[in-house]
């Protein structure tokens, strides 16, 4: 008999157990190996997990929402984890209902999720429960990444991702500032998502003295992360040590930089990123109050061939990034 329920912090290890089971030790993210982390994050809700457990008591299925701050409104979607036994058995179906009524009271307006382009499984997926297209990361994922039972053959650097965004209600419209040149493609994954924006390429803040960022990085991905969640007068020098960093960096390392476009200081901050070889990432939907823009930066060779792209438009933003970047790096890809 198989019962359904929400995961304990005290079932951490449990966890990353149905984990290394699946993917070994190839899972990109570290939060799933550090049992003290997830149980905090399991504590302070800011991960819920459906679960399901065999009549041994054993942890076979998980399906979890993850958000980078509690007052978030689009948590992460993790990759759903069924142990391979179990599978095809209507388990996955009954997490996710089950994950209904977890979150239930909770304002979530959509969903991010991050799918490999090695093979179209989890783009599918996505598209399936009604997921947009909304960016491409070249390093998002290690080129070891594997999971049990599925054909996974990456011949570049990096695994790249495509964004997909699940919008479950409509927020407010909103005035976000864009650079110019990305402006239409912005604009295009707006109306796809049935979004209000207005979409401008220039204006003017009043800044603060000091910027309100976080930093944080996973090792097993190898990407650091700069999010600015205010942008202030001191936004070059805040941004110094990561761009000087990603100039520095091998083709195994990757970094982003989620810039808030609800202030128009975030016109100048990634016209410096896009001088300096970064480029188009993701936008980030409904997260501080706001939309975000991430660039990227990675030097990661990766052989267009070898990715499987289950759209037209997820083929036209992989091509859109790679271009972009072809455009100033010395690595083609």
């Amino acid at each position: 008999m198989i019962t359904y329920r929400q995961l304990a912090p005290s079932e951490a290890n449990q966890l990353i157990a149905l984990v290394r089971s699946s993917y070994g030790e190839s899972y990109p993210y570290s939060l799933l190996y550090d049992s003290a982390l997830l149980a905090r994050k399991l504590e302070d809700q800011t991960l819920i997990s459906s679960v399901a457990f065999n009549e041994d008591g054993q942890l076979i299925g998980h399906v979890g929402l993850c958000w980078h701050r509690l007052e978030d409104k689009t948590p992460d979607s993790m990759t759903a984890i069924v142990l391979e036994q179990y599978q095809r058995q209507g388990i996955l179906a009954k997490l996710t209902r089950q994950m209904g009524q977890l979150i239930e009271g909770r304002e979530i307006i959509g969903l991010h999720s991050y799918a490999v382009t090695t093979h179209t499984g989890s783009q599918k997926n996505g598209l399936q429960r009604g997921s947009f297209e909304t960016g491409f990361l070249i390093p998002e994922f290690p080129a070891t990444m594997a999971a049990k039972g599925i054909q996974s053959d990456c011949l570049g650097d990096k695994n790249p991702a495509l964004t997909l965004y699940t919008p479950l209600t409509k927020p407010e419209t909103r005035n976000c500032y864009v650079i110019a040149s990305y402006r239409d493609a912005i604009n295009e994954i707006y109306c796809r998502v049935g979004y209000s924006r207005i979409v401008l390429t220039s204006g003017h803040d009043k800044l603060p003295e000091i910027s309100e960022t976080i930093v944080d990085s996973d090792k097993r991905k190898g990407v650091e992360r700069l999010e600015f969640k205010s942008i202030g007068k001191d936004w070059k020098t805040v941004s110094q040590h990561i761009r000087e960093a990603a100039k520095a960096s091998d083709h195994n390392a990757g970094y982003y930089i989620d810039i808030p476009v609800s202030q128009a200081a975030a016109i100048p901050l990634a016209q410096l990123l896009k001088s300096e070889q970064w480029c188009f990432g993701c936008i980030l939907f409904e997260r501080n109050n706001g939309d975000y823009l991430r660039m990227q930066y990675s030097k990661a060779k990766i052989n267009r061939e070898s990715l499987r792209l289950e759209t037209a438009e997820a083929a036209r933003l992989m091509h859109d990034v790679l271009d972009e970047r072809k455009k100033t790096l010395k690595h083609p890809a």
